[in-house]
């Protein structure tokens, strides 16, 4: 190479390299304000409210007569296990590790709140304290270690700083659904599921103990089914936890006649969903509960008898075949 050449690649290479630092010193390492073993609510208080938000997504809770409920879902009664777990989770929140970042490094921990893909941006959680003061966290992806989700990413947006906690927040979805109660008893405390079709039962499937398998009763046909088998379609059914609530307003069109999945518990209390419409790609149905056994006195049972006749719950119509047979 010419030195004439060689003193052109040169300059050329010396003016690309100011560009890279120019561009670098005006991008600002943030290393925030927290350091390792920091608590990251140094002065956490007693919590009137708090706020979820992520894209289209957001909840509101707050308390009335001392219970959760979601504000956005026209009051209705929230998780109250999975919100104290939730607010105990960040009264012992500690940094793990802090994180030095720039301002593209935000997409990647899922830290960009004005990027447009859902996946890159946070869940922004925001405690309303009694005293009306505010505090605003960040919540980013998982931060793996070894395969294995080890913490999760977080935002303190006041120092603009990243860092890392163990207390991973994994129920802080902004869906206000996911908030929901959900009267419905779990797979744990049933002995008995049915399905009617105007007043007709169509099957039904129980088990002596709870930590006995489920096993058809009715028909007979369904009887010699394993136990592998039996669990299966148990495992579709008790999907049927309701996705979404409505306050119950007088129901204009019926498409179900008397079709109704009923679960008994193991302290004699019957729950009954009754199928009503198709709306969408959900069915409307009213939720009944009644007992066998003399829990008539409980004030936890008067109230969510209470609270049932003023809703109306809607399942995922994936389930329909399910519990009609038709998929059989």
């Amino acid at each position: 190479m010419k030195p004439k050449q060689l003193y052109k690649v040169l300059l050329i290479s010396l003016g690309l390299l100011i560009l890279f630092f120019l561009t670098r010193k005006d991008e600002k390492i943030n290393r925030g304000a927290f350091n390792s073993g920091d608590v990251v609510f140094k002065d956490f208080k007693e919590i009137k409210s708090f706020k979820l938000e992520q894209g289209p997504f957001k909840t509101e809770l707050h308390q009335v007569d001392g219970d959760w409920v979601v504000k956005n879902r026209h009051d209705f009664i929230a998780d109250q296990k999975q919100i104290n777990d939730v607010l105990e989770d960040l009264k012992n929140m500690k940094v793990a590790q802090t994180v030095d970042t720039r301002s593209q490094d935000m997409k990647f921990y899922a830290l960009d709140k004005d990027s447009k893909h859902m996946s890159e941006r946070p869940v922004e959680l925001s405690l309303i304290y009694n005293d009306n003061s505010e505090k605003t966290l960040y919540i980013g992806k998982p931060h793996n270690q070894g395969g294995k989700t080890a913490g999760r990413y977080y935002l303190d947006p006041s120092s603009n700083g990243v860092f890392i906690s163990t207390q991973i927040l994994r129920n802080t979805q902004a869906d206000p659904r996911v908030w929901l109660r959900k009267f419905l008893p779990d797979y744990q405390g049933v002995l008995s599921v049915s399905y009617f079709s105007r007043e007709r039962l169509i099957w039904q499937a129980g088990r002596s103990q709870l930590n006995k398998p489920f096993k058809f009763k009715y028909p007979s046909q369904l009887t010699k089914m394993t136990d592998q088998q039996t669990h299966g379609f148990m495992s579709q059914i008790f999907q049927s936890r309701y996705l979404d609530v409505e306050v119950a307003r007088p129901i204009t069109k019926v498409d179900f006649e008397g079709e109704r999945l009923e679960f008994v518990d193991h302290v004699g209390r019957r729950y009954t969903l009754e199928l009503v419409s198709h709306i969408d790609k959900f069915i409307k149905c009213r939720m009944r509960l009644n007992t066998e056994a003399d829990l008539s006195g409980s004030k936890d049972y008067d109230d969510i008898k209470q609270t049932l006749t003023e809703w109306h719950f809607m399942l995922s119509e994936r389930l329909l075949p399910f519990m009609q047979m038709k998929s059989n």
